[in-house]
């Protein structure tokens, strides 16, 4: 958690996927990755 709480504090979101989601869902992962990138781009 302390790792995640550095990395938020110098500005990056963390966005976690299980195993199971990468082994699967590669779809799924990359429309969740896209969905951020998207949300930053508009603020």
């Amino acid at each position: 958690a302390s790792r995640t709480d550095w990395l938020q504090r110098q500005g990056y979101r963390v966005i976690r996927f299980s195993n199971a989601d990468i082994m699967s869902g590669m779809d799924g992962v990359w429309q969740v990755i896209a969905a951020a990138l998207t949300a930053e781009s508009a603020q």
